[in-house]
């Protein structure tokens, strides 16, 4: 109908739909904030307030509504923390339980990431052992093992979840001596210094949501969290552009833009005073800053090049993702 350019949201002539979306999620989350002030009135802030909101994975980023307003709930001081399950992708043996939220944002401004931990076990109905292949007691405690080693290695924080009726997920002894052990651990992990050290921070843009299909967020965000980024070899922290410009924000030697698609003027500056603080490097990840809602048509190539520094153009034709292996090339000689 005339509302896309590509996979985009054509917002130099549909920008009222960005806007509903981002008004929608906006909604969701103001209504989140308005019961946490009021409890946090009602008994004088003596009780923690948190819910479900934020999930950059494993969801619907336009109709589920619980995407592109995060910031406002972290930013507006009654809330304490947030949670959400791990993205059911990759969760089988030697695999990854990637996350939702952008926990490190969290961490600026005091708050915690509380993650609901639903890890499958080899005592579900035959669908789930089927989808996650955990057929033995083996396969349970090494992914109970990996899934807890990650929360200490991250800084988050986690229950344990068991959704079936008197339980059943987690009804092994051996699962609640793992517990009892991981407790003990984790109580003299969190007495220490937790603070990281790591070089590389990956970056969320939640503007930008809205702007592109759900398939291509799927591709930006989970799926490159859950899959590359867990393979990398190296620690990552995460954090929304907007922290960029927080002075509590620690500096990083590479910062990875995921999904950086929709960027004002003054994001734009923010975002090139902080790579040039220490002459840190940046990785763009597709059509970074394409779109700048100070113009008069926000949609346009040449902001890429703006934000970038790299000439880019765009071929407004359909291609199949087929390759054709040279064998004449060297780089092939040997597969």
């Amino acid at each position: 109908k005339g509302y896309n350019i590509g996979d985009f949201l054509d917002v130099n002539k549909r920008l009222g739909v960005l806007d509903f979306y981002l008004a929608w999620h906006a909604a969701t989350a103001d209504s989140q904030i308005f019961f946490a002030k009021y409890i946090k009135e009602r008994y004088q802030g003596n009780i923690l307030t948190g819910s479900f909101y934020g999930s950059l994975g494993c969801t619907d980023f336009f109709s589920s509504s619980t995407a592109s307003g995060t910031q406002r709930i972290l930013n507006s001081g009654y809330m304490d923390f947030l949670a959400a399950p791990g993205v059911y992708v990759n969760r089988q043996p030697g695999g990854f339980t990637g996350q939702r939220e952008v926990q490190d944002s969290f961490t600026l401004r005091n708050m915690i990431f509380i993650i609901e931990e639903d890890t499958r076990t080899h005592l579900e109905i035959d669908h789930f052992k089927n989808l996650f292949d955990y057929y033995t007691i083996e396969d349970s405690i090494n992914v109970l093992k990996r899934d807890f080693g990650r929360n200490i290695c991250e800084n988050t924080y986690a229950w344990w979840f068991d959704q079936h009726k008197g339980g059943g997920r987690y009804k092994h002894e051996e699962i609640y001596r793992l517990f009892k052990k991981q407790q003990e651990i984790a109580g003299e992990t969190y007495k220490g210094d937790l603070t990281k050290s790591n070089e590389i921070a990956i970056i969320f843009d939640e503007e930008s949501l809205a702007l592109i299909s759900n398939q291509s967020n799927y591709q930006l965000i989970e799926y490159f969290r859950n899959y590359e980024v867990a393979r990398i070899g190296a620690g990552v922290d995460y954090y929304f552009h907007n922290d960029l410009s927080n002075p509590d924000m620690p500096d990083y030697k590479l910062y990875v833009f995921l999904n950086s698609l929709y960027l004002s003027g003054k994001e734009r500056e923010q975002i090139k005073a902080k790579l040039k603080k220490n002459n840190a490097t940046a990785l763009w990840v597709y059509a970074s800053g394409v779109v700048n809602p100070d113009l008069e048509m926000p949609f346009d190539i040449n902001n890429i090049t703006d934000l970038t520094g790299i000439k880019t153009n765009a071929l407004f034709e359909r291609w199949s993702t087929k390759f054709k292996l040279c064998e004449t090339s060297p780089v092939f000689k040997d597969l």
